[in-house]
């Protein structure tokens, strides 16, 4: 079966089409043909994948949001569970199904400072973004923040904001920049395992 991912992220027409497409070409320089379905806040990410899961399409489907916080507990379920109380996994659901961007998508952005200069030129400061060592480990609030003090000098158009720009930084983000991340590693390797190249 083909794997569906059910993401974070969109909310309109627009911010729908520039999710597919970040996420696609993001995972299409790996050699991944993906059906990413834009699903806006992450509860709806939830409940479009729990119906999914639910019913048999000929499609496997995967969960991928934002851990939003330090994942400290065994399992991706778990953490989700424990987070986002009204969450409950359908029994047939694997961990496998269920990926992380810990602990934001910006956390994967940060990690190709020269995606980054190629899409805000010349104001970006990137002395500003925190180290990507254990970048997975930082707040996120840390890590969302950073972006907009490297961008503040850019303009009123052009400083970091999520909507207007994560998507389109991310659909030119070089994927080997994220290798080696461990959430990072485990959704394209679940996403592989599933696709036919």
């Amino acid at each position: 079966m083909k794997p569906k991912v059910y993401v974070e992220g969109g909310g309109d027409s627009s911010l729908d089409r520039e999710c597919r497409e970040g996420f696609s070409k993001l995972f299409e320089k790996l050699g991944l043909r993906v059906q990413f379905v834009a699903c806006g806040p992450r509860d709806q990410a939830f409940k479009r994948f729990r119906n999914a899961a639910l019913k048999s399409d000929g499609t496997w489907p995967i969960l991928l949001v934002d851990s939003e916080e330090v994942v400290v507990l065994p399992t991706k379920k778990e953490h989700l569970t424990n987070r986002d109380t009204n969450w409950q996994f359908p029994e047939n659901v694997t961990e496998r199904q269920v990926q992380l961007m810990t602990t934001c998508t910006e956390s994967w952005l940060v990690c190709d400072r020269n995606a980054l200069k190629d899409y805000f030129g010349q104001c970006f400061k990137e002395g500003s973004l925190p180290s990507t060592h254990n970048i997975e480990e930082k707040d996120h609030h840390e890590v969302i923040e950073a972006l907009k003090v490297a961008t503040r000098d850019c303009g009123k158009d052009k400083s970091y904001d999520k909507g207007q720009h994560s998507f389109k930084v991310l659909a030119r983000l070089d994927p080997q920049k994220l290798i080696g991340l461990t959430y990072f590693d485990e959704a394209f390797k679940a996403i592989k395992g599933h696709t036919q190249t």
